[in-house]
This record gives C-alpha cells, sequence and structure tokens, in this order.
C-alpha cells in the first residue's frame, strides 16, 4: 500500500513538472515553478493548523487539495477510493493541461 502510494505520489509529481515545464520558455523557470507548486502542495496540507478559529473551514477545504494528504492516508497503510482518485485524476489533468500547452 505505501509503495502504491509512493509511486502515485512519484508520477503526481512528474506530471506537475512536465505541466511546469510546458507553460514555460526556460528550464530554470520550470524547475523554480515546479518546485514552489510542489512546497505549496505540501504546505497545505497543515493549513487546518495554520487557519483557526473562523477559517478553520477554509483549512479544512484547503487541505483537500493538498496532494501529500492523498498520499498520507497510504503511507499509515490505508488504500482509499478517494486518495487513489484523487492522486490519478492530478496525474491526468497535469498531463492533459501540458498537452494543451504544448499545442499552441
Amino acid at each position: 500500500s505505501g509503495l502504491s502510494g509512493l509511486l502515485l505520489l512519484q508520477g503526481s509529481y512528474l506530471a506537475i513538472s512536465i505541466l511546469m515545464a510546458s507553460l514555460t520558455r526556460r528550464s530554470t523557470w520550470a524547475c523554480l515553478a515546479s518546485m514552489g507548486l510542489l512546497i505549496f502542495s505540501w504546505l497545505i496540507h497543515y493549513s487546518d493548523l495554520l487557519l483557526t478559529g473562523s477559517l478553520s473551514p477554509l483549512g479544512t477545504v484547503l487541505k483537500e487539495f493538498s496532494i501529500y494528504k492523498h498520499f498520507y492516508a497510504f503511507l499509515l497503510g490505508g488504500f482509499y477510493l478517494h486518495d487513489l482518485g484523487a492522486l490519478i485524476f492530478s496525474i491526468i489533468l497535469a498531463l492533459y493541461v501540458a498537452g494543451l500547452a504544448l499545442k499552441r
């Protein structure tokens, strides 16, 4: 379960990096944008801890957009279709948008 989650996480990170490379002309900017987006995705995993009080529902919603959140369930030994679907969807969406960007 953990290994399949790790493969899906790596696939998602790779797809996001391909998307950033297709949107930029320089490889340096693609690398920086990819790293920034992946670090941001990792940080919003902790958004429910940062946003407290009246902003607590916003933190819960933001946490669902974290790729790491969906990987973490695999890491704990769980195999949930919601997390599997979210990781596969992120791979497909990033590659689809990258394909559209390369066609123009």
